[in-house]
């Protein structure tokens, strides 16, 4: 089967949606020839496996149309500097 990439979505994101799982996602990485950390590119198409985690979890993304984009990477100055500016690690403990 195939799915299709949005943007800023990574591999774990789509792992989660179509296998119900993160346990999958090195069957997923293997299937493309990606590493777990590949970055994608938004409206790429990749191949999923028929292998299911969580059937229900599936059914849940499926129904409510749940697509996750948690891919932060491709911001400008990158993962701490996103979280900094957007406020995430305001508990005093990061200077």
């Amino acid at each position: 089967m195939k799915t299709t990439v949005l943007y800023n979505q990574c591999l774990q994101d789509i792992t989660i949606r179509e296998m119900g799982g993160l346990e999958g996602i090195f069957d997923m990485a293997l299937l493309n020839g990606f590493s777990i950390t590949e970055d994608l590119s938004g409206l790429e198409e990749i191949l999923t496996p028929r292998k299911m985690i969580s059937a229900g979890m599936v059914r849940y993304y499926r129904n409510k149309m749940v697509q996750t984009a948690t891919d932060i990477r491709n911001q400008k100055g990158g993962n701490t500097q996103h979280l900094f500016e957007n406020g995430l690690f305001e508990n005093g403990l990061f200077e």
